[in-house]
């Protein structure tokens, strides 16, 4: 089966890393083939891999090309694994029937112990990358519910704050308006008091100024009662004194 009618199956969110899932049984054999530095896998055909002399895999990415002695001299490769400079072939249909055997998909069937001991020892490798693969995912799937728990936590106390922040709010604005109340009767209470104050001045001026007018008049009718009976004044005076002595004034004299 070729990719284009793997991709036709394909539904239309799904990437191009879910081909290898989507992949029929018939391709499952393919996926412990792998790059034993980067772990990039055959099965996607993103990239090119090469089986080197040491008997390691390694994709285009990882290994490094030396040039030959001749330009007719196969290319030599530097394995990414071991660091040894080897010759390789491409993994794929053009290589050697007896390289070719190395990925066969029953090894089993072919009572050749070094081709079964090169996939077994390929897919321990695998199988330990996933394994490190899937304690990585549960330890990010913990994290993940750890941060959703804090988050929800803070999310909870930042509700509380809220509420907490609007009854501050209202509380100051209830205070705001009682200080104000309070200035209102403040304010009322002394325009009250100068109110008074200016009626009892106003009072005052008044009592003095009628107090003021009745000696006035009292003392007019005074000068009139004098003015009207000056005997009967003079009479009462001299009836209030009394005489102890006579006085006679000198070069005066009067008969009896």
């Amino acid at each position: 089966m070729s990719n284009t009618s793997i991709q036709s199956k394909l539904l239309p969110g799904e990437s191009d890393d879910c081909v290898m899932v989507n992949q029929p049984t018939m391709d499952a054999h393919k996926l412990w083939i792998h790059c034993n530095r980067c772990y990039e896998l055959y099965a996607r055909k993103k990239f090119k891999l090469f089986l080197l002399a040491c008997h390691h895999v390694s994709c285009e990415k990882c290994v490094k090309v030396c040039v030959g002695r001749t330009p007719s001299d196969a290319l030599i490769y530097q394995c990414p694994i071991c660091r040894k400079e080897v010759r390789g072939r491409e993994v794929g249909n053009n290589m050697p029937s007896g390289i070719k055997m190395l990925f066969h998909p029953e090894p089993w069937s072919l009572h050749n112990d070094f081709i079964e001991t090169f996939q077994e020892s390929n897919s321990r490798h695998i199988a330990k990358f996933k394994e490190r693969q899937e304690k990585l995912v549960a330890k990010l799937a913990k994290d993940i519910e750890m941060t959703k728990a804090i988050c929800q936590k803070r999310y909870i106390e930042m509700k509380h704050l809220t509420v907490e922040r609007r009854k501050a709010f209202l509380r100051q604005r209830q205070i705001k308006v009682a200080l104000a109340n309070r200035k209102n009767e403040q304010s009322l209470m002394a325009m009250k008091k100068k109110e008074e104050l200016r009626k009892k001045q106003l009072l005052a001026a008044s009592c003095s100024y009628k107090s003021g007018s009745q000696k006035s008049k009292s003392s007019q009718r005074n000068q009139r009662s004098r003015s009207a009976s000056p005997g009967l004044s003079t009479s009462k005076g001299s009836a209030k004194r009394k005489v102890t002595v006579f006085m006679h004034l000198s070069n005066h004299s009067f008969d009896l």
